[in-house]
């Protein structure tokens, strides 16, 4: 009966800081998995969402899909991107693999940092070209009893408006109803607090 709310390839400097607001208004923490090249001209906002105790992780520094690179670069851009985010993690902080996509190189990079490697159970759909109804992914978290979602708070190139507000809104919904059916928000961290390692 928790609920881990996660935002992929920012920070975005007019979407993430609405989304910050948006936790602060539930008092909830996220996870935040930042791309290093963002993170590296959006320092303050990182800072900001540290100070509010929300979680960070990495993405890598530039987004490589480590399908359809080579080894070598996939395993880099794991590597540069602990490297921009050093700041505000450890060595070994969480790692989402862009695209849900992890290569071998990757994966023994990550293994020799014994970094944890993290998926979601929800995917929000605010890539697709066709944004999903906010109510179908709060219907299956419902269903779940939470889950871990997936969103983003980059700020896009095209459809931003539009996009940024699905987010702001299904992540108001989520929190809402969570609080209303006694899932509690939480952290990755905070999820599997625990778990051996």
């Amino acid at each position: 009966r928790m609920l881990c709310l996660t935002y992929d390839d920012g920070p975005g400097p007019d979407l993430t800081p609405r989304v910050l607001g948006v936790l602060k208004r539930h008092d909830a923490r996220a996870t935040f998995f930042l791309l290093g090249v963002r993170a590296e001209y959006q320092p303050g906002l990182v800072d900001r969402a540290v100070a509010s105790g929300h979680e960070i992780g990495c993405h890598s520094a530039r987004h490589l899909n480590g399908w359809k690179t080579t080894p070598a670069r996939a395993r880099e851009d794991v590597e540069a991107g602990y490297h921009m985010l050093e700041r505000w993690i450890a060595p070994g902080s969480r790692f989402r693999p862009p695209y849900g996509k992890l290569s071998l190189g990757q994966y023994l990079a990550l293994r020799k940092r014994r970094a944890p490697i993290n998926w979601w159970t929800l995917d929000s759909g605010d890539t697709k070209s066709r944004l999903p109804a906010a109510e179908s992914i709060w219907a299956s978290v419902r269903r779940g009893a939470g889950g871990v979602v997936l969103m983003h708070d980059m700020d896009r190139e095209h459809d931003h408006a539009a996009r940024a507000e699905y987010v702001l809104q299904l992540t108001d919904l989520l929190l809402t109803r969570s609080k209303e059916s006694g899932i509690r928000p939480a952290t990755l961290s905070e999820l599997f607090a625990g778990e051996p390692s």
